[in-house]
C-alpha cells in the first residue's frame, strides 16, 4: 500500500520508465523535459494551424483571397474576429507551425540525433532556430510591408486607422470602432468627401 502511494502516476513519469524498462542506454533514455519540449511543440503546432484556418476564413467570408498583391488586390477591409488581434494572423499561424513542427517529433528523433552526437543534435536545432528566424525575417520585412502597401492604397485612411490600433503580430487592440467594419474596396477618403461636397452644392 505505501508503495502504492509514493508512486507517481504522472504521464511523463511513465514514459520515462517505459523507456527504462526497454532497457535503453542511459544516454539515449527521455527525460520529462523531452516528452515535455514534444507536448509543446504539438500545442504549438496546432495552435497555429487554427490561427491560420481562422484567418483564411475570415478572408473567404469576405470574398478575399490570402495573397494580396497588385494583380489581387483585397474587395473588402477585415477587420474582425482573429484580425482584432492580429493584422496578420495567417503568417502568425505559420510561424508557429514552424516552430512546432520539429519539436512534435522530437522524443522519436533526439535518441536518433545523440547515436550521432550531441554536437550532431545541436547542429540539427540551430538548423531549425534557422529557418524559423529566416521564415520571420522574411514575412516581417519583406512580405507584411509588400502587403500593407497595397492595403493602404486601396483602402486609404480606414486601414492606417486600423493598422494604428492592431498588433501586426499578436496582442490585444486599443479602443476602435469602426462604424464600416466591412468596407468596399476602392472607396477612399478622396471620394468621400467629394461625394460629400457634392450632396451639399446640390443642397
Amino acid at each position: 500500500l505505501t508503495r502504492g502511494k509514493r508512486m507517481d502516476t504522472s504521464f511523463l513519469k511513465k514514459a520515462s520508465k517505459a523507456g527504462n524498462r526497454m532497457g535503453m542506454p542511459p544516454e539515449y533514455r527521455l527525460s520529462k523535459f523531452d516528452h515535455g519540449l514534444t507536448i509543446f511543440g504539438i500545442t504549438t503546432f496546432i495552435t497555429g494551424a487554427i490561427i491560420t484556418r481562422n484567418g483564411r476564413r475570415e478572408l473567404k467570408k469576405l470574398g478575399n483571397a490570402s495573397n494580396v498583391n497588385w494583380q489581387n488586390k483585397p474587395n473588402k477591409l477585415v477587420t474582425r474576429g482573429i484580425y482584432q488581434y492580429s493584422r496578420h494572423p495567417i503568417y502568425l499561424g505559420v510561424i508557429l507551425m514552424v516552430i512546432g513542427a520539429p519539436l512534435c517529433l522530437h522524443t522519436t528523433l533526439i535518441p536518433l540525433y545523440k547515436r550521432k552526437s550531441n554536437n550532431f543534435m545541436n547542429k540539427m536545432y540551430g538548423l531549425y532556430f534557422c529557418q524559423t528566424a529566416v521564415a520571420f525575417g522574411f514575412f516581417d520585412r519583406i512580405e507584411i510591408p509588400r502587403e500593407e502597401q497595397v492595403i493602404r492604397d486601396t483602402f486609404g485612411k480606414r486601414y492606417k486607422d486600423y493598422q494604428s490600433v492592431t498588433p501586426k503580430w499578436i496582442g490585444f487592440p486599443k479602443t476602435y470602432e469602426d462604424k464600416r467594419n466591412i468596407c468596399n474596396a476602392g472607396a477612399s477618403d478622396t471620394e468621400d468627401t467629394d461625394k460629400k461636397q457634392r450632396k451639399r452644392s446640390l443642397k
